[in-house]
Formats: structure tokens, C-alpha cells, sequence
């Protein structure tokens, strides 16, 4: 398990980040903000820290767990995408949680990350 100076470490990584982020948004536009403030960019120093702490199969299984839920946070963009200018934000952030807990409870049942893993040498 991560200690809890590696936790700290990593979280004021992600809080600098997206300090960085907000303060010069407006100077290079919301594209490059977005990209500069990527939750990718966090899970890299996350999954360093999980290396670093516990080894290549934890880090594995965590960037396997990180990739399954990147459906599910694909699922709550679209629907919330397409229902925000039709029925309000409230009832399409609803939609858009429901949609995403479905589509990852769909994905765990179908292919749980033990399946996915690769074997052991």
C-alpha cells in the first residue's frame, strides 16, 4: 500500500497542476487548459507512486481499473452532452451518473479486470 507521504506527494502534484491550470486558462484558451489539467497527468504520478510502493502487477491492476472506468466516464459526457440543453443540468447530471454506473456495472460483469489481466510470467 501507498504511505502516506507518497499520498500527500501525489496530491499536491495534482493540486499544483490544476492550480497551474486555472491561473493561465484564460491566457491559452480551454483546449490547452483541459489538456494541461488532464486527469491522465494525475494517474501518471499515481501509478509511479503504485510502482514505486507495491510494484509492476499493483500498478498494472490500477491502470487496468483506471482504463475500465474511462467507459463509464465516456458514458456520463455523452448523455449529459445531450440531455443538459434539452432537460436542465440537474436531471441531466442525474441521467449522466445513472448511465455511468450501469455502463461500469455492466463492463465489471461482462469482463471483470481479473479476466483482463495478463498472465503471470
Amino acid at each position: 500500500p501507498a504511505s502516506p507521504l507518497s499520498m500527500a506527494v501525489v496530491a499536491c502534484i495534482a493540486s499544483v497542476i490544476s492550480v497551474i491550470a486555472a491561473s493561465i486558462g484564460p491566457s491559452i484558451g480551454g483546449f490547452a487548459t483541459g489538456v494541461v489539467s488532464s486527469p491522465p497527468l494525475i494517474t501518471g504520478a499515481v501509478a509511479i507512486a503504485e510502482h514505486a510502493t507495491a510494484g509492476h502487477r499493483a500498478a498494472g491492476r490500477f491502470l487496468l481499473g483506471y482504463v475500465g472506468g474511462l467507459f463509464g466516464k465516456a458514458m456520463f459526457g455523452c448523455v449529459f452532452a445531450v440531455l443538459a440543453p434539452l432537460t436542465g443540468a440537474p436531471l441531466a447530471l442525474l441521467s449522466g451518473c445513472l448511465a455511468a454506473a450501469l455502463m461500469s456495472a455492466l463492463q465489471w460483469r461482462l469482463r471483470p479486470l481479473e479476466a483482463m489481466a495478463a498472465p503471470a510470467p
